[in-house]
């Protein structure tokens, strides 16, 4: 049912309760997430605080049985607020910065590289034939629900 998982973090916060139990169900199916860490424009967020949240993750990780596969899991850093993903806390930093003096390239903004790491990481699903990957994106935020 599940083939990849994209686990969302905050760089600052780290874990939280509620990962756990999301972690220990992905890891259950064989599914080795993607972690996301998020916030990363926020002053407080360092690069050392982030390698100390993904070592907690993988601490975590190995705490859930998870295999040599699943602890060799693809990070990202990101300001979801800003529409910026790279897979480097500098590279983000630096397009972060380059964003508020106006001054990025569109070619290098964006959240290619999730989307990228997405497809890279994640296998085809089984049992499909000769159909490749495919996948729906919904962005609700956008989507005026009428009430009455």
């Amino acid at each position: 049912m599940v083939d990849g998982a994209l686990l969302l973090v905050d760089a600052l916060e780290g874990p939280l309760a509620q990962t756990k139990f999301v972690v220990a169900k992905a890891l259950a199916r064989g599914v080795r997430p993607i972690l996301l860490l998020n916030k990363v424009d926020r002053e407080a967020v360092t690069e050392e605080r982030c390698e100390e949240v993904e070592s907690e993750l993988f601490d975590l990780f190995a705490a859930l049985g998870a295999d040599d596969e699943q602890l060799d899991f693809k990070t990202l850093y990101a300001s979801a607020r800003e529409g910026v993903c790279t897979s480097s806390f500098q590279k983000t930093r630096q397009l972060l910065a380059d964003k508020a003096k106006g001054k990025m390239d569109s070619g290098e903004s964006g959240m290619g590289e999730l989307i990228n790491a997405v497809i890279q990481n994640t296998p085809s699903p089984t049992g499909c034939g000769e159909h490749s990957k495919q996948t729906s994106l919904d962005n609700t935020a956008e989507t005026k629900v009428p009430y009455g």
